[in-house]
């Protein structure tokens, strides 16, 4: 547990050095989305962050299996094929999986070590 909050700093670190920003779960969601799906734009609508922020949970999770990429659409977007569900978590362990999730990304993307 103890590497995990390690981690989980290093990550915020990171974020806060790029953006200036401190970085809460949503931001981070954001960030991953739009790397995934290679945005480099800069004024999003509500609409558009809610669905970068879909994206990158739907791929983050897909690292232990919850999500399985299927396609793409005819925007561009990925498609993802739900095969486990989590949301019946309570709110603390959701979080809580989510940012284990987000630290297990950034291993495997190289962006900490």
């Amino acid at each position: 547990m103890e590497e995990n909050t390690r981690d989980w700093q290093k990550i915020k670190d990171l974020i806060l050095d790029i953006t200036g920003k401190e970085a809460s779960v949503e931001a981070i969601l954001f960030l991953i989305g739009q790397r995934e799906f290679g945005g480099l734009k800069r004024n999003f609508t509500k609409e558009e962050k809610v669905t970068l922020m879909d994206i990158a949970l739907k791929r983050i999770m897909s690292i232990t299996g919850y999500y399985k990429k299927v396609g793409i659409d005819k925007k561009g977007f990925p498609v993802w094929e739900k095969i486990k569900d989590f949301q019946e978590m309570n709110p603390f362990d959701q979080e809580l999986l989510i940012r284990n999730h987000i630290i297990e990304y950034f291993k495997q993307e190289g962006l900490i070590q």
